[in-house]
């Protein structure tokens, strides 16, 4: 069993690193090689390492794609832009209980045009 999951991991490994080749080289790949930071990949649904964006992609699906159809990419865009205007309005705890338009409407607010 062990032998056939290596041999099937093998295969979608493959098929992801001939998609990477035919999309080129990523923007982020771009950027990386400007720096002297390395860029690490880790394994996919590893909280621990990744934990923010897991939490962001569980609440995303739990408000959002669960509750909602979509009939077309037209649609989901729509209902996605509609989702996104509603949420940054939305007053947040970590923001002081301000919304984040709010937040970033201060923020730039409070900063000259020499510190931005």
């Amino acid at each position: 069993m062990r032998k056939r999951w290596r041999r099937v991991q093998q295969r979608i490994l493959a098929a992801c690193c001939a998609f990477e080749v035919l999309l080129g080289v990523t923007l982020l790949e771009k950027k990386n090689s400007t720096q002297t930071k390395q860029h690490k990949q880790i394994r996919a649904y590893t909280p621990r390492h990744n934990g923010k964006v897991e939490r962001s992609h569980r609440k995303d699906n739990e408000r959002f794609y669960s509750k909602r159809s979509f009939y077309s990419l037209a649609d989901l865009q729509d209902q996605l832009k509609r989702y996104n205007r509603e949420y940054n309005q939305t007053p947040m705890r970590p923001l002081g209980w301000k919304s984040p338009n709010q937040y970033l409407a201060d923020y730039f607010n409070s900063k000259s045009v020499t510190d931005v």
